[in-house]
């Protein structure tokens, strides 16, 4: 590992004193939490990514590009092209070097992919793509939407890009859950401009109620997958997933973790010119026989398509730029993702004996069989590090096998790697150590790489409870005393945000806390358990509006006895204070109308509402009393700015 003042790294220590096969590579230096290390970047124009140039065939009747026939319901696969890199035009320059993070990188390369519609829904990783697209959105032509929910923001990307329009969807990990009801019709019936997904998965949980993995829903989707293994991949990577969208006529996934979002790299980034604007009569949905229509008669042939699709893809990702391959030997480190980098930072701390092969594989999905084989073929074990399932560990099994290569797989079933939360260098140089016989260094740091934004968060942690003045406070103290007063333990009910510091002293009021809106429904089922119990729902004001005004009607529907307590500080607080629909201010900072959650009670035939503001004790023990004296469904509103606004 290198020193902060050490600059410099010598021709033959390229990628960690393995010689590297990739040519014209540029030094980038790297910042992760608790040191620094260089590594090798890409071929110039690798890193700078793909630029999209030049007008695409026009389509009429929804023709595949590069076909020239309708595909109608069947159709057949187009050709899939080969990756031709477009020459920067004469007179760009690329920026000098400059401290970029993932995030930015990869919006960087959406603003030159031309997108022109981004949608999402706040949550990290993820935000800070879309956040920084708003920043430039005027600039750009770019129109940017923070969407109720994450499968609303997802059929607004997939309309856009059926009519012309280059869609990107920012969401995390569990947001693409939400998403995937209407995801996994979309897979079948393909899309006509590039349409993108960037996920954010969470390793350890920083900001997340679970760690899942999605690129085990990418496999289930059926739909292209990439992550970039390194930060100076990041825009290249955003430009060749909308161009192989486009050309394929399919949404392709580009994978993030937390720890690439927040990871900078010096790097040179090209120009952020974007293509021209499609002409206004091209923006149009182009009727088509069954073209756009999921319906069971085309299932079967729309399944095949999308298979032979995938054959395709599965050839080109071989020949991927952003995949790399290293070194010889008889063992080698299989690093998928942007674990790539973090197998660099733990190889550069260790001095290793003798050659490691290595393949840092950016192609999830198709995973490609002619690129792995191959590296598989010379060596007698190799170690799979990737976050945060074993999913590549159990593709190359399965592939190994099938090709007949004789090879041991070490990983996260093997108990080299383990199977939980972001991999700490410490343990990545363990697990290598291990693999290889040897003796990890003893002075690797134990931060995570997902270190914090540089920028110190207004937002303090949540073991720290609820801010000094929030309103939250007043208003469960209130509860608290109103169940005080008729002997009554309350059953609380909460949806991630900040309801979840109410678990913490000096409150410790919450019992329940699971997925975004679900807690309407969670306390619906409690209430019909528990007819004595004082259930208390309590979605925040952008909860409310994602999925918890189902949940609402649902019980207004079957007529539930319990409490719905809306708590509207007018903003999403905790995933950076976006503005929710109670304020009827958009993303790009338009005012309109406030969407107010008492204005449905109507409609639902709710007949108890009170709206209160936790500065007025009164009025705020006035509506609980009510509120716990009615035998029905109750709506309760609880409207005070938060603290932080």
């Amino acid at each position: 590992m290198r020193g902060k003042g050490d600059e410099s790294v010598p021709d033959d220590r390229r990628c960690g004193g393995r010689e590297d096969t990739r040519s014209r590579c540029s030094r980038v230096a790297v910042r992760y939490g608790g040191f620094r290390v260089w590594r090798v970047g890409r071929p110039l124009e690798t890193a700078l990514g793909l630029r999209r140039c030049g007008a695409l065939p026009k389509r009429a009747c929804g023709a595949h590009v590069g076909s020239g026939e309708c595909h109608g319901c069947v159709g057949r696969v187009p050709a899939l092209r080969p990756n031709a890199r477009c020459r920067i035009p004469r007179g760009d320059r690329v920026s000098e070097p400059q401290p970029v993070n993932g995030e930015q990188a990869l919006a960087h390369g959406a603003i030159r992919a031309g997108v022109r519609v981004v949608a999402g829904y706040p949550g990290s990783p993820s935000t800070a793509v879309l956040t920084g697209l708003l920043s430039v959105a005027d600039e750009y032509g770019i129109y940017v939407e923070w969407s109720v929910n994450e499968k609303v923001a997802f059929e607004v990307c997939w309309g856009a890009a059926i009519s012309g329009l280059r869609s990107l969807l920012c969401v995390k990990g569990v947001g693409l859950n939400v998403a995937l009801d209407t995801v996994m019709a979309v897979n079948l019936a393909g899309t006509r401009a590039g349409c993108v997904l960037v996920v954010g998965d969470d390793p350890s949980a920083y900001r997340s109620q679970n760690e899942q993995d999605s690129r085990l829903l990418g496999q289930f989707a059926e739909l292209p997958m990439i992550e970039a293994t390194r930060v100076a991949d990041g825009c290249g990577v955003m430009e060749y997933a909308f161009e192989l969208s486009e050309r394929i006529e399919m949404p392709v996934i580009v994978r993030e973790v937390r720890s690439f979002g927040f990871t900078q790299a010096d790097i040179a980034l090209p120009p952020a010119e974007a293509p021209p604007a499609p002409a206004p009569a091209d923006v149009t949905l182009e009727r088509a026989q069954r073209r756009w229509i999921a319906s069971t008669s085309n299932v079967i042939p729309r399944h095949r398509q999308l298979h032979e699709k995938l054959d395709g893809v599965e050839s080109e990702f071989c020949r991927s730029p952003f995949n790399g391959v290293a070194g010889k030997g008889t063992v080698g480190i299989l690093a998928a993702g942007f674990c790539g980098s973090k197998v660099d930072a733990a190889l550069d701390a260790m001095a290793l004996p003798g050659d490691i092969a290595r393949l840092d594989l950016a192609t999830l999905l198709p995973m490609p069989s002619d690129l792995v084989i191959p590296f598989l073929d010379p060596l007698d074990r190799v170690l799979i590090v990737e976050e945060i399932e074993p999913y590549v560990e159990t593709r190359v099994k399965a592939m190994a096998y099938d090709a007949g290569v004789k090879v041991e797989v070490c990983g996260k079933q093997s108990g080299h790697l383990p199977r939980e939360g972001e991999l700490l260098a410490a343990q990545i140089a363990e697990g290598v150590a291990t693999f290889l016989g040897t003796t990890p260094p003893a002075d690797l740091p134990i931060t995570p790489f997902s270190a914090p934004p540089l920028k110190p968060s207004l937002i303090p942690p949540v073991s720290d409870g609820l801010c000094e003045g929030c309103p939250y406070d007043p208003t469960f103290r209130a509860l608290g005393a109103a169940l005080e007063d008729v002997g009554a333990r309350g059953v609380i009910v909460a949806d991630p945000g900040c309801a979840v510091r109410l678990m913490v002293p000096p409150l410790e009021m919450l019992d329940v806390k699971m997925a975004m809106g679900s807690c309407v429904g969670i306390a619906a089922g409690i209430a019909r358990s528990n007819p004595e119990a004082c259930v208390i729902a309590c979605p925040g004001d952008s909860g409310f509006f994602h999925s918890a005004l189902l949940g609402l009607a649902n019980a207004a529907y079957n007529r539930v006895r319990m409490i719905v307590l809306v708590l509207d500080n007018l903003t999403t607080a905790l995933s950076g204070c976006q503005p929710s629909p109670t304020t009827g201010r958009t993303a790009a900072g338009v005012d309109g109308a406030p969407l107010l959650p008492e204005k449905f009670a109507d409609a639902l035939n709710i007949d108890l509402v009170r709206v209160f503001d936790p500065s007025d004790p009164l009025a705020t023990r006035g509506a609980f009393a009510d509120a716990l004296a009615h035998d029905d469904l109750s709506l309760l509103v609880m409207r005070s700015p938060c603290i932080l606004l």
